[in-house]
């Protein structure tokens, strides 16, 4: 019988093995339903998509590794595909593929044949490890803290996703894999450390270490299945070192505790010697792969310092502690600074995890390497477990503290260590998932175990449930179990799930979801998915972008093996996918291989470096290979770059790195660049080299000869959407490639943003918008926009993505087709780039022709494959679809091409070559490549991508979106092969068709248009809308130098019948200006027609009423040639007008405004006419009494800018208009070889008639100067008894004028340093006087002050000395006036000069003025003639008396104005008025009504007439004085009476019987009633008349000439019926016509009468029947006639003429030589008209004849015309020559523009001159300014125009400014004026010389004269310094200029000053040779001279240096900084020495 204890230890046995059997049914179950979650919703869809993958790119190529080993049966160690064109080695160690592999074997029989089943479990391994991560998870947990928390792990790690994320099917990555080995061997090593025995004795030492072992084998066992599992996690994943690195750190820290406790190290020791044996497992993979270095030594070394450290510490171990460790310390630190020394590599690889945690440019732009912030970390692991994690933590430390024991070292240092690496780099989340889970279930199991939750559940056995919830459990309980199922179980359990759902599934899930939610739980706007989408995956399926596209790619380049297939660039993020489902080679992948240049490539901003980086990289295979220089390659870079160039690409290719400053130093040439890194250097120099170098073609031809010697070719560029930022908030991964690329970045809080390419703004809530970089902590973000940059438009990304920038199109900004300013913009991948072709991208087709009815029948398909069925007409296609909805999820390739080369010449019909015409190359989809514009052979060259391209020959202006010209001449289609685009394809003898030659030829054409303002705002003129314009139209071809010149006709229109094809710049001549390049035009090869648009803005003039006048105002704008004339009563005038500057002037009555309008093209320019009284000026000019021209030169002597030159005409009268002012006033001439002149001062406040006889003069010369020195440009003023003459001395202070004999004062003021000089002399001019001398003596102003009344007052302040004026000062504003006198002048008094002023009294320096009375015109307006008194109250009170127009004089002022008539009311339009001082003759209306006061006293009905009809009826009424007529009537009793009204009157007429009259009329008008008494307008049809004779009228005109009337008279005594019967009448009188000749009528006159009818015959005494109107008359009876006119206005009258003895007048009429037959005129009040040749008798007297024709004349009609007057006293004859009208009109063309034009400098310029006249015109230039202008003379037939050029040359010295030069251009008698405006500039330029070569040695002092000379044009403050005085005064010697330090002066234009520099020495050997540097400052400019000085022959050597800045900064100036720079460091080291002293002393 078995005893009792072993009974109980069966029951513990079985008790254990029940618990372990339902243990691992939990653990069972848990790994299926990890593998159910996993798998069970995404395997199918991944399966039925062709095993798509969901773990991107890195999937991808671990399925191209499955697929080399499923057709090799060999490991993939080489990928020639990867790296391009170098190749790579596979880093990926082989485990996970051959498991997957292995499995696909096994399966094979059950998944259809080896493929599929591979591929099937592929995608299913993932979820494979996942499930078998339980079991580690399991025992880990059990080994750690127990069977429970090892289960709760297990199942927490399970539902985890992170788990899930990296374990799910078709994730197709090893990571899973990588934490299952890992913790398999953190377990494995962990429990072979906790079964180790040690052996009973001294277990101490080695000695009974075979005992040992014997006695561990379990713990051997276990060591090497940590070996192993080692070994599977090392040929898994290269970067296990990690882990190695953390349990080695675990073992260092318990060796350390056991060295302290006295503990053994044998455990450690022999479990790490056992763990090694997984480096011999891995060791030949990584031996055969090549990866010892790094990925397999550096775990070994971590391996070995741990063992080696277990070894130290065992043979130590009965050594003190401190000196172990101690010594330990001491070893370590040595060895790891031996191995830093040594190779510093090691120790930052071993501690970065392989440098996997170690943060550099690159890893910074991979998503998966950066942290999460730590609420996503928190998320992502769930919070409970998150922070239950973080209780374990501490609970572990806990535990560590106090056991010390491996475990909890190993628990500590793993979890810790692993969470934190999980938190670094979200890639390795899932690592930690595992911890966390083991932790959580640690934390729970405690807190369940603090709870007693054990306890409970006993106690509550066999208890109601009611009582256990009320009596056992308490709210703790309660608390944990809800926190625990509702916030870890429940979420978990979601988020599995979640996890399992792919996002391509995710929305039907969801909606099932949805709708087993109860409808109250639902959300009110559901949007799948709701529920699900925190977690997940998504499967690339054959619908997304890629896998669409590289469905296609695929399907390229099939005749090449997929290796030796051109090869593809994108960013790396894509280059696994491409190889793997693309089939193509490619550049930049997964590796972080090829990044650089990929880099540089999608940055690249053109085409050259785009090309640059494919030859760079193809030389990147020779470099790896070390074989660049060889024989091939080098051959072909001489020839094509040179032999030179194979030295620079040799050194970048091989040195980049070492020349990263060279980069640095030159961003114009290498572009702006940042951090630049060593690998991207030689990439950056290449690129700036060769594109910067040679010119594209150069480059392309290149790269071909190296791809066809290679066979290393790159063609294929793609860009998704990922890579293009759209918005500011996603700027997708832009920024990598550009940050990888080494372009200036910004970095805010991980957010790298590229400036040079955009930058990113923010705005906050209040509407603050800041860079993203500067946006303020706490601020509050509402919008993020993104800012494009010209950088970012040219770079390859965007020229491939999109095309062509916003620019181009006419945007600032935005992006084609997706930013909503440019949403209907198509965009144009590759557009504009010459050697790349839109390759792929998504279009839409719908099967259906019909596609409206079929709108679910679209599809995505590839540009290929729909450009072949919309050329097919299969279905429909759309080509474009709208890009902001296709391109954000589409991928585009573009495929480079060296390009097939089109070129030939393009020549007219005759064969002449045309240049200028524009050749464009397009793709077959519409997208423009290459444009070029044909030269002076006709000749273009242009490349050509394959497909079906077009090449177009257009003209016009340029469209640059489209690149052509707005009209097409040609086209020509052309099909070029791939082969051809690739320059492979040759004829059978070898001739390249790659070289296709095509000759275009064009014919002349027309072109027809309006000139207009286009007020429409269209393209087009648009008639009664639009407004036309005639003037001058240039077309001008800037190629060809063609120009051509039509006028336009009154309406605008224009023709030109044969133009040559160009494009034109059109240029237009219209109002008065010239209009250069308003638009373009291209001729076509058919009728183009072309409206040109003139530039127009709107004059919106307001009228102000600041004066009383009439209400029309007349306005007149005047420019060059061009008058308007407009007349408005309206106060506000809005005018469309060309734009421009115009002169404006405006009347009103005898008032007027002068200004100058400016109107903006399309804007508005508004103006105030403000009315100023102007006088007629009127001056004629005499000499020797003959009237002559002559130039009158004006200033007002208030307003400078009324200033300028006029001119007499020939017959020497100039009249103008000025307004009220001082003027003084010079004329001169010359005539007849002598000068005349004139000088005088004219007050104007009135009309001036002037006649001036001008006297001989002569001339006067001479300078202004003070001690020698000139006073350059100083006021002179020259005075006479009367006159003023004001000039100013030039830059040398030198002056001259001609004068008419007199005495002069000479009178000139100026400053000097700030002081006040006054030159004045009086001389008699008598002869030429040469030299006139004014010295300036220092002087004083002389101020005083003037009284007056009003608010300002302008005059001038005249100084009069010795009874002579002395000097006129101009008083503009104010009330002082200021007079520059030489010292000791004291004036006798001051006169005031002052128009509407005159001079009241002067006291001293006072002056006291009065106002003068100003002439008015007073019009009062009203009927009568009565008196009428005028009372004024103001200034002064005024009354006046008179009718209608009053002359009157008033004081200046505002009045109060009333009006008074006797026995009368008086109402007025004005009851104020203002009288403006100066002016005289000003104008004031008043509109007035007279009124009286009419009583009719009888009481009767009452009306009353006056000639215009009916004005009262009333009994009392006010009327106008005048003559009236009244009717009243009352009870059959009436009265008509004659009223005179004069003033208020009653009157009580005697009322008669009266009688009714009816009337009757057929004319609707009112009835005339005349009576003896007056007569009245009635319109009644019956009256009360009292009896008497009556005459009835009525009469309507029907028109001039006839009328319908009616009459009847009758004597009214009775009752009566008037019947008024109307009708037609004509207008005829009947004339008697009697001759009579000496007081007798004669019979048988003649007679001709000429007026509304012509009627001639002999006179009878018959009337004649005439028509109204005025007549001519000729009466001729034998040798008398009579010769007068008629006005025939009455029925009847007679008309008596008297004849006259006649003589007979013979003439004849003449046009150009040839008789006229036609009529002349004899001119008189009425004209008569007789034969052009014949015999007339014509009474003694003077008569004019005239007459007109027209003509042919110079190929045009013209009008011909003469006017000649007779004076016939007899017998005469006459011959009448018709001359033609000259028709004198020219238009002057100026195209100066607005230069600036330096003094000394001339300008020249085209002046295009016009004739449009009718006769020949010979043309000169003259000058009327001070600036030289000059041209040539030219004789123009009429309308035809030539160019004239004109020059200008500015005077030396002459100050800046802005100048308006008159360039006078003289015709036919007068002269045209064009006004250049030029800026002169400010020249500085000072020039200092040392030119005395002797010099003078005075008491060992060297004196060197210095002279300094402005030869700039403006004045200059100069300072001179001795730059190196400190140096020389080392050495002995005190340098000075003039005694001081430096030496200060202003120095006026073409001035100069002498100066001395001083040398004092000890001796003079000392000056011998010395340098002295001379610096002379001015502005921003220094220059600087050596002197050196050289004895004894003394002499001076100088360098006269000039520039901008410090130039050439002496090598003295520099070694002051070198040894500044060398005392500073010695004084730093000297204070460190210091420190360090002190400090070793402490």
């Amino acid at each position: 019988m078995a005893s009792l204890p072993r009974i109980n230890k069966l029951f513990s046995t079985a008790r254990d093995i029940g618990i372990e059997v339902k243990t691992g049914i939990v653990l069972v179950l848990t790994f299926f339903l990890s593998l159910f979650l996993s798998s069970y919703f995404i395997i199918g869809v991944a399966i039925k998509g062709h095993y798509a993958v969901s773990g991107g790119s890195d999937a991808y190529y671990n399925m191209r590794i499955i697929q080399y080993i499923l057709s090799t049966h060999h490991q993939l160690l080489f990928d020639p595909s990867l790296n391009y064109p170098i190749g790579l080695e596979n880093p990926r160690p082989p485990f996970f593929h051959w498991f997957a592999v292995l499995l696909g074997y096994a399966f094979s029989p059950f998944l259809g044949g080896v493929y599929a089943s591979t591929m099937t479990m592929f995608l299913m391994s993932t979820a494979i490890g996942g499930a078998l991560i339980v079991f580690p998870t399991y025992f880990l947990g059990k080994e750690l803290f127990g069977r429970k928390v090892g289960i709760i792990g297990a199942i927490l790690v399970t539902l985890s996703p992170l788990t899930m994320m990296k374990s799910i099917a078709t994730i197709g990555l090893f990571d899973i894999f990588t934490a299952l080995f890992g913790l398999m061997f953190i377990y494995y090593y962990l429990r072979a450390v906790n079964t180790f025995n040690f052996v009973l004795g001294d277990n101490r030492s080695f000695s009974n270490f075979a005992s040992t072992l014997r006695k561990n084998q379990l713990s051997i066992v276990y060591a090497l299945l940590a070996a192993v599992s080692l070994a599977a996690s090392m040929l898994t994943w290269d970067g296990s070192i990690s882990l190695v690195l953390i349990l080695a750190g675990a073992g260092l820290v318990q060796l350390l505790i056991y060295a302290i406790r006295k503990k053994s190290a044998l455990s450690i020791f022999t479990v790490t010697l056992f763990f090694g044996a997984g480096f011999i497992v891995a060791f030949p993979w990584y031996y055969i792969a090549g990866f010892i270095a790094v990925r397999f030594d550096y775990p070994l070394i971590i391996w070995g310092a741990l063992l080696i450290s277990s070894i130290y510490f065992i043979l130590l171990e009965r050594k003190p502690w401190v000196l172990s460790i101690s010594l330990y310390v001491i070893i370590a630190v040595a060895v790891v600074a031996l191995i830093d020394k040594v190779n510093p590599n090691i120790i930052q690889s071993i501690l970065s995890g392989q440098h996997y945690f170690i943060k550099n440019k690159i890893y910074n732009t991979i998503a998966e390497a950066q942290a999460l912030p730590l609420g996503e970390d928190i998320m992502e692991f769930g919070p409970i477990q998150f922070f239950a994690s973080i209780i374990g933590i501490g609970a572990l430390i806990y535990y560590w503290i106090k056991r010390k024991d491996f475990s909890m070292t190993l628990a500590l240092l793993y979890f810790a260590g692993i969470i934190f690496i999980s938190m670094i780099a979200s890639k390795f989340l899932y690592f930690g998932a595992t911890a966390i889970s083991i932790l959580t279930g640690f934390v729970l199991v405690r807190v369940f175990e603090i709870l007693q939750f054990r306890e409970v559940i006993d106690k509550s056995k066999d208890r109601p449930v009611k009582h256990v919830l009320r009596k056992e459990l308490k709210f703790a309980h309660y608390a944990t179990i809800l926190i625990v199922v509702f916030l870890l179980v429940v979420p978990t359990t979601f988020y599995a799930v979640d996890s399992g759902i792919p996002f391509n599934n995710k929305t039907t899930y969801d909606r099932e979801i949805y709708n087993a939610t109860p409808s109250i739980l639902r959300p009110q706007n559901y949007t799948p998915p709701y529920y699900l989408g925190a977690f997940g995956v998504s499967l690339d399926l054959p619908n997304s972008p890629w896998v669409r596209a590289l469905d296609w790619f695929k399907n390229q380049d099939t005749s090449q093996p997929p290796a030796d297939r051109p090869a593809f660039v994108s960013w790396w993020d894509y280059g696994f996918q491409t190889l793997e489902q693309g089939n193509h080679p490619v550049m930049a992948d997964n590796f972080q291989d090829g990044i650089f240049p990929a880099a540089q490539i999608l940055m690249a901003q053109n085409e050259s470096q785009i090309v640059s980086i494919f030859i760079s990289r193809i030389l990147d295979y020779y470099v790896a290979n070390h074989d660049l220089n060889n024989a091939t390659i080098d051959s072909i870079i001489s020839q094509y770059l040179g032999a030179g160039a194979i030295k620079n690409i040799t050194n970048y290719e091989l040195n980049g790195s070492n020349l990263i400053s060279q980069i640095y130093s030159n961003p114009k040439y290498y572009g702006p660049r940042e951090g630049i890194q060593a690998g991207d250097a030689k990439y950056i120099l290449m690129e700036g080299y060769l594109s910067n170098t040679f010119p594209l073609s150069t480059l392309i031809n290149l790269n071909t000869a190296l791809v066809q010697a290679t066979g290393f070719n790159m063609s294929y560029i793609a860009v998704d959407y990922r890579l293009f930022p759209f918005s500011g908030i996603n700027t997708g991964i832009f920024y990598a490639p550009a940050y990888l690329g080494d372009f200036p970045y910004v970095d805010v809080q991980g957010e790298i943003v590229p400036t040079t390419f955009f930058n990113i703004t923010v705005t906050d809530t209040s509407g603050n918008t800041y860079a993203l970089q500067n946006f303020p902590p706490g601020d509050t973000a509402v919008n993020y926009s993104i800012n494009y940059l010209p950088m970012f438009y040219n770079s390859t990304i965007y020229r491939m993505f999109i095309g062509y920038p916003p620019s181009v199109a006419g945007v600032s900004s935005g992006i084609p087709g997706i930013t909503s300013n440019m949403q209907y913009y198509i965009p144009m991948q590759a557009w504009g780039e010459p050697n790349f072709e839109l390759a792929y991208k998504t279009v839409f087709w719908n099967p259906y022709t019909d596609y409206q009815n079929h709108s679910n029948a679209w599809q995505p398909v590839s540009l290929e494959q729909g450009y072949y069925y919309l050329k097919h007409k299969i279905g429909t296609v759309d080509l474009t679809p709208p890009a902001s909805q296709v391109l954000p999820n589409d991928v585009v390739f573009v495929q480079y091409f060296p390009g097939a080369i089109i070129h030939g010449r393009v020549l007219d019909t005759s064969g002449k070559p045309i240049q200028g015409v524009r050749v464009t190359l397009t793709d077959q989809y519409g997208i423009p490549h290459d444009t070029v514009v044909t030269n002076a052979s006709g000749y273009y060259s242009l490349y050509a991508v394959a497909g079906n391209d077009t090449v177009t020959l257009s003209s016009g202006s340029y469209n640059s979106l489209f690149m052509v010209d707005s009209t097409t001449l040609n086209t020509f289609n052309i099909t070029i092969s791939e082969s051809q685009a690739d320059r492979t394809s040759y004829t059978l003898t070898g001739q390249p068709t790659w070289n296709i030659t095509h000759n275009f030829v064009l014919s002349t054409h027309s072109i027809t248009g309006v000139t207009y303002l286009n007020l429409a705002n269209t393209n087009f003129f648009i008639p009664n809308t639009d407004l036309s314009v005639n003037g001058t139209l240039i077309f001008y071809n800037k190629t060809f130098n063609n120009e051509v010149v039509v006028n336009t006709t009154s309406n605008g229109s224009y023709d030109i019948p044969d133009i040559a094809p160009y494009s034109y710049n059109v240029s237009a001549y219209v109002y008065g200006e010239f209009y250069g390049n308003i638009t373009n035009v291209s001729v076509s090869s058919s009728q183009v027609s072309k409206d040109i648009a003139i530039p127009y803005g709107k004059l919106k003039l307001n009228i102000s009423n600041n004066v009383q006048m009439g209400n029309e105002n007349y306005i007149t704008l005047r420019r060059n040639n061009f008058t308007m004339n407009i007349s408005t009563t309206a106060k506000n005038e809005t005018l469309n007008i060309p734009a421009g500057t115009y002169n404006l002037v405006a009347r009103r009555g005898i008032y007027s405004d002068n200004i100058t309008v400016k109107i903006p093209q399309n804007g508005n320019g508004s103006y105030t006419i403000q009315y100023t009284k102007y006088y007629d000026l009127k001056i004629e000019t005499y000499a020797n009494g003959q009237p002559i021209q002559a130039a009158i030169k004006y200033e007002d002597e208030f307003n400078y800018s009324q200033s300028g030159v006029m001119f007499t005409n020939q017959a020497g009268i100039l009249s103008t208009n000025v307004t009220a002012s001082v003027y003084s006033i010079y004329i001169n001439a010359y005539y007849k070889g002598q000068h005349y002149s004139y000088i005088e001062l004219l007050n104007i406040s009135n009309n001036v008639d002037q006649s001036i006889n001008l006297q001989p003069a002569t001339l006067v010369r001479g300078t202004v100067e003070y001690s020698g020195q000139v006073a350059a440009l100083s006021p002179i003023d020259i005075l006479n008894g009367s006159g003023l003459l004001q000039i100013v001395s030039n830059s040398s202070g030198f002056y001259s004028v001609y004068l008419p004999m007199g005495e002069y004062r000479f009178y000139s003021y100026f400053t000097l340093n700030s002081s006040l000089y006054v030159a004045s002399d009086v001389y008699y001019v008598s002869g030429s006087i040469d030299n006139i001398s004014l010295q300036g003596v220092p002087g004083y102003t002389y101020v005083g002050n003037v009284s007056y009344s009003g608010a300002s007052v302008k005059g001038l302040a005249v100084a009069v000395v010795d009874d002579q004026p002395y000097f006129e000062y101009p008083v503009t504003t104010g009330k002082e006036y200021r007079l520059f006198l030489p010292n000791g002048v004291i004036p006798q008094y001051v006169n005031f000069i002052s128009p509407g002023y005159s001079v009241s009294g002067i006291y001293q320096n006072n002056v006291s003025l009065k106002l003068l009375p100003v002439n008015v015109t007073l019009e009062m307006n009203y009927s009568g003639d009565q008196n009428i008194t005028v009372l004024m109250s103001g200034p002064k009170n005024y009354e006046f008396n008179g009718t209608h127009v009053l002359n009157i004089n008033v004081i200046p002022g505002i009045y109060k104005i009333s009006f008074k008539a006797n026995n009368l009311s008086v109402t007025s339009s004005i009851n104020e008025v203002g009288i403006q001082s100066v002016l005289n003759g000003q104008f004031v209306s008043a509109s007035l009504t007279l009124k009286a006061t009419l009583f009719v006293g009888t009481g009767g009905n009452v009306e009353i007439f006056n000639e215009s009809g009916m004005v009262s009826s009333s009994p009392l009424s006010m009327l106008s004085p005048g003559n009236y007529t009244l009717y009243e009537v009352s009870n059959g009793q009436a009265v008509i009476e004659n009223i005179y009204l004069s003033g208020n009157t009653t009157i009580y007429p005697t009322l008669e019987h009266a009688y009714l009259v009816k009337m009757n009329s057929d004319i609707n008008s009112k009835i005339l009633i005349k009576s003896q008494y007056g007569s009245i307008y009635w319109s009644q049809s019956q009256i009360y008349l009292p009896a008497g004779f009556y005459n009835f009228s009525v009469s309507s005109y029907l028109n001039s000439s006839f009328e319908y009337y009616a009459s009847y008279s009758t004597y009214i005594s009775s009752y009566s019926n008037i019947y008024l019967n109307a009708s037609l009448k004509e207008l005829i009188s009947y004339v008697s016509l009697h001759p009579y000749l000496n007081g007798t009528i004669v019979s048988g006159a003649k007679y001709n009468l000429q007026g509304p009818e012509n009627m001639s015959g002999i006179l009878t005494n018959t009337p004649l029947s005439l028509k109204y109107g005025l007549y001519s008359l000729y009466v001729n009876f034998g040798q008398s006639a009579f010769i007068g006119y008629l006005n025939i206005n009455s029925p009847r009258s007679t008309v008596n003429v008297t004849l006259q003895d006649a003589y007979p007048l013979s003439y004849g009429t003449y046009l150009n030589n040839t008789t006229f037959n036609g009529n002349i005129i004899i001119k008189g009040q009425v004209n008569f008209v007789i034969p052009s040749s014949g015999v007339i008798y014509l009474p003694n007297g003077t008569y004019n004849f005239t007459g007109s024709a027209r003509s042919l004349y110079y190929g045009s009609i013209n009008n011909y015309s003469f006017t000649q007057s007779l004076s016939i006293n007899g017998i005469s004859s006459a011959t009448f020559n018709l001359n033609i009208i000259q028709v004198v009109k020219v238009n002057l063309m100026s195209m100066a523009g607005n230069p600036t034009i330096a003094p000394n400098n001339n300008y020249s310029f085209p002046l295009m001159i016009q004739s449009n006249s009718n006769v020949p015109l010979t043309f000169t230039i003259e000058n009327a300014s001070n600036f030289e202008i000059s041209g040539k003379s030219m004789t123009l037939l009429p309308h035809t125009s030539g160019i004239d050029t004109i020059y200008i040359q500015v005077p030396a010295g002459q100050p800046s400014g802005n100048y308006s030069l008159d360039v006078r251009v003289m015709y036919a008698s007068t002269y045209q004026d064009v006004y250049v405006n030029v800026y002169v500039p400010t020249i500085n330029n000072i020039q200092i010389i040392a030119n005395d070569t002797s010099g003078q040695i005075t008491n060992g002092a060297v004196k060197l004269p210095l002279k300094i000379t402005n030869d700039g044009n403006s004045n200059t403050n100069v300072t001179v310094s001795i730059l190196n005085s400190a140096d020389l005064m080392k050495t002995g010697l005190n340098v000075t200029i003039n005694g001081m330090n430096y030496y200060n002066i202003t120095l006026k234009p073409s001035n100069f000053n002498n100066t001395t520099i001083v040398i004092r020495g000890s001796s003079v050997n000392e000056i011998n040779g010395a340098t002295i540097y001379v610096e002379v400052s001015y502005l921003n400019y220094s220059k600087v001279i050596k002197v050196v000085p050289s004895l004894p022959a003394l002499s001076i050597k100088y360098v006269n240096v000039e520039g901008t800045g410090l130039e050439n900064f002496s090598a003295t100036v520099q070694n002051y900084y070198i040894y500044g720079f060398s005392a500073f460091i010695v004084l730093a080291v000297g204070i460190s020495m210091i420190l360090f002293r002190r400090r070793a002393r402490a």
